[in-house]
């Protein structure tokens, strides 16, 4: 049983804090590249930020309440800002309340989680046909994982996200809800990214937020097998959408980059004929 709890909170640890900070410095800077290469456009970043912008700050503002913090303010969306920072939360708390201590880690990663939900929903919603689909090979990831079969789980979640990724754009239903689900997922996908001072705010917190994983799984472990098992597997069952949704991000950010790089070149190759 203690080899189970260990490698739960491997896989746990894996998901929470290498995963988080890997994808969400990446998606940073995707869209650090995005808006430098459109010379913070105002069109663009109003076009592109009204969505993602507003969640990404509503989310911080939502674990700020969460964890006792008291927001001194907050703008949901700045689209005149040339500096790079589309929107803010400010935020103080008591550094002698180990909760609201704790609860920097999740302030700073919030644009993650947050989003993650809301592509879910807008897939359910706007894309039933791929979720449904999503859900059976998600389902099938998870059994491997409890098989012990844990090398092949994240090989598996990349694959499972490049064939969503095509089943989304080549085998679509290309009527209004998919076409609200791209733009949705774009603008969304775009910010879900981690800044310099989210990972600031969030690293003192991080050895908190380890002691509870590692406590957690030990607690519910020794007190029942068959509950433990249960918990664990939603767990996993959210851990897999979440690295779904972030592989899906850093693809929909990828398109985005790269359409604006070749209507740039277009428009560079027409001005100088």
């Amino acid at each position: 049983m203690i080899n189970v709890i260990l490698i739960n909170i491997l896989i746990q640890l894996i998901y929470f804090v290498l995963i988080i900070f890997i994808f969400g410095i990446i998606i940073h800077y995707i869209n650090k590249y995005f808006y430098k290469t459109t010379n913070y456009n105002k069109f663009i970043v109003i076009l592109t930020g009204f969505i993602g912008v507003p969640i990404h700050e509503l989310s911080h503002a939502f674990m700020c309440l969460l964890f006792g913090h008291k927001i001194t303010e907050m703008k949901l969306f700045i689209p005149n800002n040339n500096d790079g920072v589309l929107g803010y939360v400010s935020h103080k708390y008591n550094p002698k309340n180990i909760y609201q201590k704790t609860g920097n880690y999740f302030i700073g990663i919030a644009p993650i989680i947050f989003g993650s939900l809301i592509l879910t929903i807008a897939m359910v919603l706007l894309v039933p046909r791929t979720y449904n689909n999503l859900y059976t090979d998600l389902y099938e990831i998870i059994k491997l994982q409890n098989s012990g079969l844990y090398l092949n789980v994240i090989e598996n979640e990349f694959l499972l996200s490049i064939k969503m990724f095509q089943k989304i754009f080549i085998n679509g239903k290309y009527d209004y809800k998919w076409w609200i689900f791209i733009i949705v997922s774009m603008c969304i996908a775009l910010h879900m990214s981690l800044s310099k001072a989210d990972i600031k705010n969030s690293l003192p917190a991080l050895p908190f937020v380890i002691i509870i994983i590692i406590v957690l799984n030990f607690a519910l472990g020794f007190i029942s097998k068959s509950v433990y098992q249960s918990i664990t597997e939603y767990i996993l069952m959210g851990c897999s959408y979440l690295l779904f949704s972030l592989i899906l991000s850093i693809l929909m950010g990828l398109i985005l980059l790269l359409i604006t790089i070749i209507i740039r070149s277009i428009v560079k190759l027409v001005k100088r004929h």
